[in-house]
Formats: C-alpha cells, structure tokens, sequence
C-alpha cells in the first residue's frame, strides 16, 4: 500500500529538468516526493492540496494580476527554459509532464499568475523550439474532436511576443461566483498505482503488462458504466485517424466521484504526431497487438470511408472554406478511393498474366 501511495504522489511531480531544478532549489534529491510536495503540493492535478504537515500555518493563496506586458515576458522566460513551469518563489504548484508549461488563472480583468497553492483554471503551452506548429495542431485536434461530439478540453491560440501558445481549460477546476472548486482526478498511471520511472513506465513496453488500454478498459468496467467503455473506443479511434501516437499512460485520465465511481476523463493532449515524418509511429498505448499506428490507421481509415461516416464534401464555387470535418472527409475518401483503384488495377493485370500465360501454353 505504502509502494502505491508513493507512486501516486510521484504522479503529481513534473519530469526531467523541471524536477531537477526544484529539487536543487530545496536542496534535496530528486527523489524525495515528500519535500517535493511540501513545498509545491497546493495547486496540484486532482482536488488534494498537499501542505506542511508540520503545523506552520500556511501562507494565503492569492492572485498576482498579468498585464500583457509581463505576461509576454513571462511566456518568453518559460519557452526558454529559464522558468520552468513558470515556478516563483511564491509558487507553490506542480504538474506532471514537460517543462514548457505555465499555470494560469482567469479572471474577470484578465489572467493572473496563482499565488501560494491557489487553484490555477488554464494551462498554457509554448510552442516545441524544433517540431514548430504543435500548438495549433494541438487546438486544432481538440476543437475537432468537439464538433464531432466528443467531449474535450475547451482551449485558445494566442501569440505572445514571438512565443505562438495553446491555452487549456483544465478540467480538473470549475469557476462559480468567483471561486475556483477543485474536481478530482487521476491518470491512468496513477490508478494503476505505477510509478513513471524517467517518464518510461506511462508507454507501454509489452503486450500484457501495464499500462495499457486493457487495464483502462478493465478499470471503467469495474468502477464506471458501459457508456465509458463507449467513450473510450471512441477516443482510441480518434487518436488513430489523427495520428496521434503519443496517447500515454499520463495523457488519459479518470474523474473520480464522491462515492467512489469513475468516469473517463475528457480528451487533452491529442497532438496530430505523425504530422513530423521525423517522429515514429509507435502508439504510445497498443491497440491490441500491434504497436505501429500505421497499420490501424489504415484500417480504420478504410472502414470509415466505407461507412459514410464522413460523406464527401459538396463542392461550392467562391463558398466558404471546408471545416476540419469535411477536410478529413475530402483526405478519408480520396485515400479510400486511391486502394479501390489500386485493387482494380492489381486485378486487371492479374488477369492479363492468366490469360497471356494461358495462350503460352495453348501455342506450345
């Protein structure tokens, strides 16, 4: 139990440098979750708020107001890694995940900076320095999977300065009458009990151990409802046909309840991956056997082509450009297209060898 629980706790810790660099600053290892989340336990992912269990009476949550100015400054401090996760020495907040992050609160004036654990509302991620434009293609994905009817985290593009960022809605907070409630929730990693060691334990290594999409499937059977197996078919699919390989162990969660029932958490992180050639296909959670999402992809590609889930777009001359909908409609049916002919083709020269071979024969 006690293995668990440390787990858990690591689960709320950012990776890598980020890590290193709070550690350094109080002084202790890496390894020491318990001084970790002392310090920086206020505003974490999940409704707890972790404090100084020494009885010191802690310090009063509040807001630091943003002017655009000192905003951009900011964003520029965190996209060059000088201010990882956007940590002050009044910060006392942690997120799991990379460095390019900065918690933000939403406010009636504008956006302000969180102060002393108060519950931050929006995410803000920079761009990625190399594989440029992940941030709108992160938005993109998100705001596609709404108008299809899958439930996703409400986000924004903004260009800060020279910093191109995505703001997240987190859905682990709701704003009313001008407080902040804290919703609970947990990744898969952390309802599985396992802990991310250097950020490898939330891919999946092999077929049959965790984690993996059986393990979620098996943890919404036995504590959600059959809607959210539904759901959760439905968000594999998605991923799929959007490329993203990237769906780890960390990027799917749970919404815990009051009683002790789970529902699967809405999408976030759904980065379109095989857009950079240079990254590899490799889904970070198989789906059944197969690691590659190329060979789903195919697949899936094909059946909802078939289906007429995406029927093709009417051509309208000088009318308004296509939705995200129908692009994807114009790409699924064109690729459908593209393997009936080829088939058709296959077949044809197929039965031009038969015949050529059969005359041959019929000559000798």
């Amino acid at each position: 139990m006690m293995a668990r629980t440390r787990s858990w706790c690591r689960g709320l810790l950012p990776e890598g440098d980020v890590l290193r660099l709070l550690a350094a600053d109080l002084r202790v290892t890496t390894f020491d979750t318990h001084a970790l989340l002392r310090r920086h336990g206020r505003d974490v992912a999940g409704a707890f708020e972790i404090t100084d269990p020494s009885g010191a009476s802690p310090r009063q949550p509040g807001l630091a107001p943003y002017s655009t100015k000192s905003l951009t400054d900011h964003v520029a401090e965190v996209a060059s890694g000088e201010l990882p996760l956007g940590v002050w020495e009044d910060s006392e907040l942690s997120l799991a995940g990379v460095p390019n992050k900065l918690l933000l609160v939403r406010t009636e004036s504008g956006w302000a900076r969180p102060l002393h654990g108060y519950p931050s509302t929006h995410l803000l991620k920079t761009d990625h320095a190399v594989h440029r434009g992940g941030v709108d293609a992160e938005h993109a994905a998100l705001a596609f999977a709404r108008q299809i009817g899958l439930s996703a985290a409400e986000s924004e593009v903004v260009t800060l300065g020279d910093v191109r960022c995505v703001i997240v809605n987190r859905f682990d907070r709701m704003q009313r009458l001008g407080a902040v409630d804290r919703l609970h929730q947990e990744d898969l990693l952390q309802a599985l009990g396992l802990r991310a060691r250097r950020g490898r334990m939330k891919y999946q290594r092999v077929g049959t151990e965790p984690p993996s999409l059986w393990h979620l499937a098996d943890l919404l059977k036995r504590f959600g409802s059959e809607e959210d197996l539904i759901v959760l078919l439905t968000y594999v699919v998605f991923n799929t046909l959007i490329g993203n390989v990237d769906a780890h162990a960390k990027n799917f969660s749970v919404m815990i309840h009051d009683e002790g029932s789970i529902r699967i958490a809405p999408l976030y992180d759904t980065v379109p991956m095989l857009l950079w050639p240079s990254l590899q296909d490799r889904n970070a959670l198989w789906v059944g056997n197969e690691p590659s999402i190329s060979v789903h992809r195919r697949q899936l590609l094909s059946v909802v082509a078939r289906s007429g889930a995406f029927p093709p777009p009417r051509r309208h001359r000088g009318g308004p450009p296509r939705t995200g909908t129908a692009a994807m409609a114009t790409i699924v049916n064109r690729r459908a297209r593209g393997q009936k002919m080829h088939r058709r083709k296959c077949t044809r020269n197929s039965r031009r060898r038969d015949a050529y071979m059969h005359e041959s024969r019929m000559l000798s």
